[in-house]
């Protein structure tokens, strides 16, 4: 369920996202349909937590984007598509993360499926 309440977001004197709300019920096809440039990427940016919005709240499956980050990205499983891909690079080629870059981004990582 996804609950947005006044979402608002600038980049200093613009204004990408002014006063958003709509809600999401379990089980409804959602979609934000607009011209370029319309706040679009920015809105699903802030809904996955990459970015924080300046005004107004939003709950991922009961999670708040502001307060429970960690919680928000878990339940909707995202993964960074880079990631993905040296995740699988690895497995093809060889090539490793240093541990420490490793650390930083295990939550993001999927369990390596082997075929």
């Amino acid at each position: 369920m996804i609950k947005v309440k006044d979402l608002s977001k600038r980049f200093g004197s613009v204004t990408a996202v002014d006063r958003l709300n709509f809600n999401v019920k379990p089980g409804e096809v959602f979609g934000l349909l607009g011209p370029n440039a319309t706040g679009k990427t920015t809105t699903f940016s802030i809904l996955c937590t990459i970015f924080k919005p300046t005004f107004g709240t939003a709950t991922i499956n009961g999670f708040d984007i502001s307060n429970h980050a960690s919680q928000v990205r878990k339940s909707i499983g995202i993964v960074a598509y880079r990631m993905q891909q040296d995740q699988a690079a690895s497995r093809l080629t060889g090539v490793r993360l240093s541990r420490p870059a490793i650390k930083r981004i295990s939550y993001l990582l999927p369990e390596p499926a082997y075929v």
